[in-house]
């Protein structure tokens, strides 16, 4: 069922999750980066697989549904949004459970537009950490040019990075 963030008891139960044990690392990195001067971030919300999660997809950048006053604080495909709806669609359609994903963007703080190449640039250490977090990690999805290219990005910083 998508948008189950529109459901405060839902949001409220996410947002009491965030520092369980599979997703903390995740979140605190999360903290970290809203210090950052580039600025907000969302959290991963507690229902995905955090370290034990064999997939992380990549999207472009957080959308406005992220955003703590607009919406759930949490970088999630049960957002009240259409592109969170389309996603949680697109999983559960191939049978993919939360459990198994992370997700994360190409550049991690809140801007609502395609980021530029020096953002990009900015966004690949902190996909590397994130990548490091994930000692089951296996498969890489990554929706859309700007995920692409800061993929691209990343391999070129850590050309070791992925098993061929």
């Amino acid at each position: 069922m998508a948008r189950r963030m529109a459901d405060e008891k839902f949001r409220n139960e996410q947002w009491e999750k965030r520092d369980a044990k599979h997703i903390a690392p995740f979140n605190q990195f999360v903290d970290e980066l809203r210090c950052d001067e580039r600025g907000w971030a969302p959290y991963v919300a507690p229902m995905y697989g955090g370290i034990r999660a064999r997939l992380l997809s990549v999207l472009r950048d957080p959308g406005p549904k992220t955003q703590d006053s607009l919406g759930s604080g949490f970088l999630c495909m049960e957002n009240d949004d259409p592109t969170a709806e389309k996603i949680s669609e697109f999983f559960a359609g191939v049978g993919i459970k939360a459990k198994d994903i992370v997700p994360w963007n190409a550049y991690p703080w809140y801007i609502n537009r395609a980021p530029n190449a020096a953002e990009l640039n900015a966004g690949t250490e902190p996909l590397k950490h994130v990548i490091d977090l994930m000692r089951d990690l296996s498969v890489v999805m990554l929706h859309g040019g700007e995920a692409q290219k800061g993929w691209k990005r990343l391999i070129r910083q850590y050309p070791n990075l992925v098993a061929e």
